[in-house]
């Protein structure tokens, strides 16, 4: 298995700002919306985590093909706020 950690850790600043920029945008727009989170994290993926991926689902390319390498989630206190905000 090739060794990606040098790679990850070039991109690691581009993902830190993705996340951060992720985490603003709905913040901004919940607030628009009035509505109200019980939470919105935002992170990004430890590399042990990222190699440990590559090696269960086999990637060939994980870099293009892994999809989860900054996330954001976002728990509502309302399960109707969701509907609202899926309608953004």
């Amino acid at each position: 298995m090739e060794d990606f950690s040098e790679e990850f850790e070039s991109r690691r600043p581009l993902y830190q700002k993705v996340k951060e920029e992720a985490e603003h945008y709905l913040n901004h727009v919940l607030r628009k919306k009035k509505i109200k989170t019980h939470s919105i994290i935002g992170r990004v993926k430890e590399f042990k985590s990222f190699q440990e991926k590559i090696k269960r689902f086999e990637y060939k390319n994980p870099f293009d093909e892994i999809r989860d390498i900054a996330a954001v989630r976002v728990v509502f206190l309302f399960l109707s706020d969701l509907d609202v905000f899926e309608a953004v």
